[in-house]
């Protein structure tokens, strides 16, 4: 038996992997250690499992063998003093089991407790519909099978650029918000043009930031309780990462955790600033919460943040301007009273796509973290001065046309959410889109306008792309009709 060396096509963790006897389940990223690798299949039994492989040096191939179940390509990656060293992994060729292709990357990590440095090894596989979609590439559009949830290149990269230009001149920092994509290669292109960082909901998507090489992020919502705390502060370990509270005892047991490891957590007191549902009262409450995080072990106060999420997608914007002055008047005399007590504030994050343009130009607000910019759903494109253009687009196929005015197509529930109420039919305003079920959704008029026939596309564009961008594993990137690119959204699912 002979060992050859495939290509490599990177995407979502490999279900069989294991350091020492923990096996982690498929959809968890799967750490494989500097001593003994050994790659196997989970589900078989342990007598089935795959033999052994040789320690992993820097820029050595790793030898992988397995009983049954797997064979496929591996590229390691090691790094010393800054550099990465890559080279491929021979594994043995099994011709009854289809190739897999895989990637390992390896970051550096801490000492360990003899003195070297180990690597920590992610493994990578690709599901069979992830290869069809990423042999498109370079195709026409019209070969990818729908729902597919397409990004418009073009109008992408505007939005990525005048946001961009809108901080560098507003004399602001820019912290996008990753909710709104979940993708941590959409993520390095933002920083790429000047973004400070990444702001995510969750910490789970924070773990998908840091997994995808993100390295500097803000969790703007409360991390609380033992389990959740334990891997905030081992998070720490590995990216710089901030988080906000909003409560003296979470504080307390956030330090306690990075104290207990030697972990260091950056922490913003949230100040309610008018959408009521979390943060201190505005104020001296704010400035009592900032002296408890400033003298906490394992702690470094990082500043404030106030967000007015409820003025977001207000559409008249006199009106949406008049209320966003008087939430960060709120945070700024947050900042004033925490100063007056002797404590810097760095930081004071606020803002999202419908408010950054009148919160960038307040005094005190150092950062704003817009999200949608990027996409511009169906109801973000109707709010007042808001400059940037829709870039997402879910497309369907029509599958039946058996009733007058109705033409039912692939696109239901589990294609688009409707939280925010129903798609848009793009470029088509005598037509409307509602759910017709989980797998059907339902194209309709009442007048005399020609619906779509069986087999044609329709483009439609979702009401709010933060949820229905959770609902798909991968964007396909889409510059004039030809594929480019192939996404994956790997924060998706991560409400943990």
């Amino acid at each position: 038996m002979h060992s050859q060396v495939y290509p490599v096509l990177a995407s979502r963790p490999v279900s069989w992997a294991r350091l020492s006897d923990s096996v982690r389940p498929y959809g968890s990223p799967c750490i494989l250690g500097l001593d003994e690798v050994t790659l196997l299949e989970a589900d078989l039994p342990e007598e089935q499992r795959g033999e052994s492989a040789e320690p992993l040096g820097q820029g050595q191939a790793l030898s992988q063998g397995c009983t049954a179940g797997f064979a496929g390509p591996l590229l390691t990656e090691t790094h010393a003093e800054g550099v990465a060293h890559r080279g491929p992994a021979r594994v043995r060729d099994r011709p009854q089991v289809p190739p897999d292709r895989v990637e390992i990357e390896g970051r550096r990590d801490r000492l360990n407790e003899r003195g070297d440095v180990p690597f920590i090894h992610r493994a990578y596989s690709v599901r069979p519909e992830e290869a069809t979609v990423q042999s498109r590439i370079g195709a026409s559009f019209g070969e990818v099978d729908t729902p597919a949830l397409a990004i418009d290149l073009d109008a992408f990269e505007r939005n990525l650029r005048r946001m961009a230009e809108f901080a560098r001149k507003a004399g602001v920092a820019l912290r996008p918000h990753a909710k709104a994509h979940k993708s941590p290669v959409i993520a390095r292109k933002q920083i790429e043009l000047g973004a400070v960082g990444i702001t995510c909901s969750k910490l789970g998507e924070a773990e998908a930031m840091v997994d995808g090489g993100v390295t500097d992020i803000l969790i703007s919502s409360q991390v609380v309780g033992a389990a959740k705390i334990a891997r905030l502060v081992a998070l720490a370990r590995h990216a710089r990462i901030a988080v906000v509270v909003d409560d003296a005892q979470n504080a307390r047991d956030i330090s306690a955790a990075a104290h207990r490891i030697g972990a260091t957590v950056t922490v913003l007191v949230e100040v309610d600033v008018g959408q009521r549902r979390c943060g201190v009262t505005p104020g001296e409450a704010a400035a009592d919460l900032a002296a408890t995080v400033h003298g906490l072990p394992g702690l470094t106060f990082g500043g404030l943040q106030g967000y007015e999420g409820h003025l977001q997608q207000m559409i008249p914007a006199r009106e949406r301007k008049t209320l966003c002055d008087a939430a960060m008047e709120r945070l700024g005399a947050s900042r004033r009273a925490v100063e007056a007590r002797g404590i810097p504030v760095a930081v004071a994050t606020t803002a999202g796509t419908g408010t950054c343009e009148f919160a960038a130009h307040h005094e005190g607000v150092t950062e704003i973290q817009p999200g949608s910019y990027i996409f511009m759903d169906a109801n973000y494109v109707r709010v007042e001065g808001t400059p940037y253009e829709t870039a997402l687009t879910v497309w369907a196929t029509v599958l039946s046309r058996q009733r007058a005015g109705d033409a039912i197509c692939d696109a239901g529930w589990k294609a688009l959410s409707v939280d925010s109420g129903p798609a848009v039919v793009r470029g088509r305003e005598d037509l409307t889109y509602s759910p017709a079920g989980d797998e059907y959704g339902r194209i309709s008029t009442t007048g005399a306008a020609l619906l779509p026939g069986a087999g044609e596309r329709v483009p439609l564009t979702p009401s709010h792309c933060d949820t229905t961008v959770n609902l798909y594993d991968r964007f396909v990137g889409v510059r004039g009709i030809v594929v480019e690119a192939v996404w994956p959204i790997s924060g998706r699912g991560r409400t943990d």
